[in-house]
């Protein structure tokens, strides 16, 4: 099938701009609505078409691909804690206080919100 036309944006760049490709103008809300409506004609197609068909969609980890606000594991454990007390509503257990938690149950902790 190759490259699907709804998927195609153009940017355009000013001359001068200190950077002259698309990262500045793509974040998380903007790739979510694109991605959300590339899915959605391509839907849109297989019902015209009477077909439904497979895609491979391929990703790069870029940063905008997600939303987790998450920090990463490898964050020092006071900024795993700090971070994981603006969460605790969510927690399936109390956070202990800092002095009395392990590094390596923080990041079970903070995992959770990566699934």
């Amino acid at each position: 099938m190759g490259i699907i036309p709804e998927s195609i944006k153009v940017f355009p760049v000013k001359k001068g701009t200190a950077s002259a490709d698309y990262h500045d103008n793509v974040n998380s809300i903007y790739f979510q609505q694109w991605f959300s409506n590339l899915l959605l004609s391509l839907r849109q197609r297989d019902e015209k078409e009477g077909k439904i068909k497979k895609y491979i969609i391929v990703m790069d980890n870029a940063s905008y691909h997600s939303t987790s606000t998450a920090p990463l594991l490898r964050s020092k454990k006071a900024d795993l804690h700090a971070w994981l007390e603006t969460q605790t509503d969510k927690l399936r257990q109390p956070l202990p206080a800092l002095a009395n938690t392990r590094l390596w149950d923080l990041r079970d902790m903070v995992r959770f919100f990566y699934l």
